[in-house]
């Protein structure tokens, strides 16, 4: 799939990985362990 660079969703993609570059994402591990709790009756809060 191809993006034009001024694209609304160039913009996001860039956006994301400089969120990334500055550590300022989610570990992959923390999101399955979310994930996975979901429907169970310890349900965890989303991971920030």
């Amino acid at each position: 799939m191809y993006f034009a660079p001024d694209s609304w969703e160039h913009k996001h993609i860039r956006a994301g990985l400089a969120e990334l570059e500055a550590g300022q994402g989610v570990p992959n591990e923390r999101v399955m362990e979310w994930l996975d709790s979901w429907g169970t009756e310890n349900e965890l809060p989303a991971p920030k």
